[in-house]
Parts: C-alpha cells; sequence; structure tokens
C-alpha cells in the first residue's frame, strides 16, 4: 500500500461516482495508468458498483474485474488497514 505523508491514509479513495464516470465513457484505463497501485475503493463503493452492473449498467464490469482481480488500483480500504489497527 503506498502511503503518503505520515496520515496513514492512501494517496486516493475514489468513490463511485467517479469511476462509474470513468467506465460509461470508456476511459476507465486512464485511472489505472495514472493511478496504478496507489488507489483504493472502500466496500460501499464495491457493492455500489455491483448494484450498478445488476441494474444493466454492463460498462462498469470492468471496475468489477479490477476490484475481483485486485491487479490494478482497486483494493478495498478495510483490507488494507486491518492489519495496521
Amino acid at each position: 500500500m503506498n502511503l503518503s505523508g505520515t496520515s496513514g491514509m492512501p494517496d486516493i479513495i475514489f468513490d463511485n461516482g467517479v469511476l462509474s464516470n470513468f467506465a460509461l465513457s470508456e476511459a476507465y484505463p486512464i485511472i489505472e495508468t495514472l493511478y496504478a497501485n496507489t488507489a483504493y475503493v472502500t466496500d460501499f463503493v464495491a457493492a455500489e458498483n455491483m448494484t450498478g452492473i445488476a441494474r444493466g449498467y454492463g460498462k462498469l464490469v470492468v471496475i468489477r474485474q479490477a476490484i475481483l482481480n485486485n491487479m490494478a488500483i482497486l483494493r478495498a480500504v478495510e483490507a488494507g488497514f486491518a492489519g495496521s489497527r
């Protein structure tokens, strides 16, 4: 996990609105390129993403895949900080 300063916080935590806008405009690779391994999402954002997919927004699948694969930028904040408490 890439932590900035001494605050113990990730460089950036994305909300679902930002991620969805990039996914729906087919520009999600920009997020992966700029924020690889430095940005995170919460479990709530991951759940919102799943709701969007279930409601028919198929382009949101790229976000879900990134979360499931844990390859790019998207990892749950709760999991990242569990060992540091």
